[in-house]
């Protein structure tokens, strides 16, 4: 896709977002394809999954996804 004024030259087709919840936050992003979630700081759950710094998802046949961060948090959502 193309990018915005700040955007990164990564050379795939791919949309990259940078998540940031404070504690005891959620939020929901519908998802078109597959992705990867990969946790940079703080716990998570995707979709009731536990996740914590360091992990990573990979995500496939989930058209929803809901995170909640049980702690701050921080992470990088490739689609």
């Amino acid at each position: 896709p193309q990018g915005g004024k700040n955007a990164i030259k990564i050379h795939q087709n791919v949309n990259l977002y940078l998540g940031c919840l404070a504690a005891s936050n959620n939020l929901s992003h519908p998802l078109k394809n597959s992705g990867w979630l990969q946790v940079i700081k703080g716990q998570i759950t995707l979709n009731n999954h536990p996740l914590q710094k360091g992990d990573g998802a990979k995500i496939e046949n989930e058209p929803l996804l809901n995170i909640n961060s049980l702690t701050d948090a921080e992470f990088l959502l490739f689609e």
